[in-house]
């Protein structure tokens, strides 16, 4: 059988970098949960949380990122195109 990674079919997305924590995403840079939608901070992880969190949660990549705003999807375009 597969994996359960995630309670929700497709599972919601998630931006670059952070994990999926189940009530909302964890960012590493802030050390905050996150609602999914990026509006709310429902709590910070603790050291063990966190450990936790990297060993055990789905983690964002660009294939399943949040959709990003307009401003940082000009920037990486410009990035691209300069390659």
């Amino acid at each position: 059988g597969q994996a359960l990674l995630t309670n929700e079919n497709p599972p919601p997305p998630i931006p670059k970098g952070t994990y999926d924590y189940g009530s909302g995403f964890y960012d590493p840079q802030t050390e905050q949960i996150m609602s999914y939608d990026g509006k709310e901070v429902l709590g910070y992880a603790t050291e063990l949380e966190e450990k936790w969190i990297k060993d055990n949660c789905r983690k964002g990549f660009e294939d399943d990122a949040a959709p990003a705003d307009q401003e940082e999807v000009e920037q990486e375009q410009a990035v691209e195109a300069a390659k």
